[in-house]
């Protein structure tokens, strides 16, 4: 068998994730490491010859693995990281010998972006709470080589769950991740058996689970979901695409506002003049920063797309095809601009990937008439359990890190 060339999954053995310790715990951290796309990970790594039990003879199977890096991480409790880091260097040595010799222990592991914007703590990766109870699972880096976890309990560390309330816990977590799958019989208990035992797939964004107003832009939402977020989800689970409620306000206020603004003959709304100057001056602009390729006039916002790559001068406002821009344009570009280089700094990780945001154009209270600054909302995207996903809807309200999105697209696993 070759380096990482193994289907490594197995039918569920919710009996198994309940009963023993160290199951359930893999399986979240190894599902929180799957979705930090740089990394190029992979879990179960297959190394030729790099049994435990069989060294020299039977494949290994390293628990998780950053390709990008060549790092080998095993994943142990805090009181065995000494185990860990034993195991670890195991793997390193047969991966140099059968894969490629530049393998080495891990010492970047950290949880994912998404895991510290759900529960809102460093190296957290799952949660399950009640009436004045509050377990977390925490995972940190170790020694070289050690992944090493720990639960907490109110805030205080605790090396193991006692045995009432570990059945209790991890029925919580066989609840989020199967969604109450009934316990398959253990048929096969042979090594390696601490592994997880669903499978991943590339997530898929269908026409039917988006919002009208995204679908024209499909194809760049899938790509920059399989760029910026992650190109595999658990099975059964999804990716929620989030907008801020703030700009779902921008764009499905307006309509109200529009019929308001009609029915008082009352001139057009300033703000959306200045959208309609911001959509004319973007439609005219070219740099090779960034190239709105797409883009259109919703109430008060303007959606565009962005493709970006290295960076370049700020562009000027020219003017659209078939028309001058609007007075508004040119300080609105700046503003626009001057935004999307800021947000690009923080979400964009690789050259060529696709931003898609909407943008808001600002009044200013000091100066009537005139834009104070353009506010910008990136589509967001957020890895949701097995259980998540099937509760979720479009049009939910999910908070993210604090702040009310709303659910405006949700992409299933394909095949």
């Amino acid at each position: 068998m070759a380096c990482g060339d193994i289907n490594w999954w197995r039918a569920p053995d919710l009996k198994g994730l309940l009963a023993r310790h160290g199951q359930i715990e893999h399986l979240i951290i190894q599902f929180d490491f799957l979705v930090q796309l740089l990394r190029d990970p992979r879990a179960e790594f297959s190394i030729p010859r790099a049994s435990k039990t069989e060294p020299g003879k039977s494949t290994g199977y390293a628990d998780i693995v950053a390709i990008a890096s060549n790092e080998i991480w095993e994943i142990k409790p805090k009181h065995l990281e000494a185990a860990a880091v034993n195991d670890a260097a195991h793997y390193v040595g047969f991966a140099k010998l059968g894969c490629s010799p530049d393998w080495l222990p891990g010492k970047s592991y950290r949880v994912s972006d998404w895991a510290k914007a759900e529960y809102g703590a460093e190296n957290v990766v799952y949660r399950a709470e009640a009436e004045g109870m509050r377990y977390e699972l925490v995972c940190e880096q170790g020694a070289p080589g050690a992944a090493i976890y720990h639960w907490r309990v109110n805030g205080k560390e605790q090396g193991a769950l006692d045995n009432a309330m570990g059945w209790a816990v991890r029925g919580k977590v066989v609840f989020d991740y199967f969604g109450g799958q009934r316990p398959a019989p253990i048929k096969d208990q042979r090594a390696p058996n601490n592994i997880p035992p669903i499978k991943f797939k590339p997530p898929v964004l269908s026409p039917d689970a988006c919002i009208p107003i995204l679908q024209p832009l499909l194809a760049t939402l899938q790509k920059t979901m399989t760029k910026t977020c992650t190109q595999y989800v658990m099975e059964g689970g999804g990716i929620a695409v989030l907008l801020e409620e703030a700009a779902v306000n921008a764009i499905y206020g307006a309509a109200n506002v529009a019929r308001a603004v009609e029915s008082m003959r009352v001139q057009t709304n300033p703000q959306v003049e200045f959208a309609r100057a911001l959509q004319l001056a973007l439609g005219g602009a070219g740099t090779s920063y960034g190239i709105p390729f797409a883009m259109w006039l919703l109430g008060y916002a303007v959606v565009v797309a962005c493709e970006f790559g290295a960076p370049a001068a700020a562009p000027a406002a020219t003017p659209a095809a078939g028309g001058a821009a609007a007075p508004a344009g040119a300080e609105l570009l700046a503003m626009y601009t001057t935004a999307m280089r800021s947000m690009a700094a923080r979400v964009v990780t690789t050259a060529s990937t696709t931003l898609v945001a909407v943008a808001v154009p600002r009044l200013s209270q000091a100066a009537a008439g005139k834009p104070a600054a353009v506010d910008l909302f990136p589509v967001k995207f957020h890895p949701l359990k097995p259980r998540e996903m099937a509760l979720a809807r479009t049009g939910q309200i999910y908070n993210l890190g604090g702040a009310d999105h709303y659910i405006v697209g949700l992409a299933s696993p394909f095949g």
